[in-house]
């Protein structure tokens, strides 16, 4: 199976792997890493989070679980959404590809 926008996936996928990748490597530390785990989760998922929920709705700490990503209200246009540098260069080869 052919997918025409596998590059586009991959590309989004890697820009969201270098955003946790801080994360990541914080947390693989021999020190005590517990009391700073619910700020830099909060931290990472308040920055998931924004490149796809309106700025309005966006909300810290523990009001993450109650926001409803299922509503189009809270939710960017797909426009608006931010995949990424790579992915969006990809996207736009592929524009160019259909026009020729």
């Amino acid at each position: 199976m052919k997918d025409p926008f596998i590059k586009c996936k991959l590309a989004f996928v890697r820009s969201l792997s270098l955003q946790c990748e801080t994360f990541l490597t914080n947390f693989q530390s021999e020190k005590v890493c517990v009391p700073y785990l619910y700020a830099e989760l909060s931290q990472l998922l308040g920055g998931i989070i924004k490149k796809f929920v309106k700025p309005e709705k966006v909300v810290e700490g523990s009001a993450l679980l109650k926001l409803d990503l299922n509503s189009k209200d809270s939710l960017l246009e797909a426009k608006n959404i931010d995949i990424g540098f790579g992915a969006k260069k990809y996207l736009k080869e592929l524009k160019i590809a259909d026009k020729t």
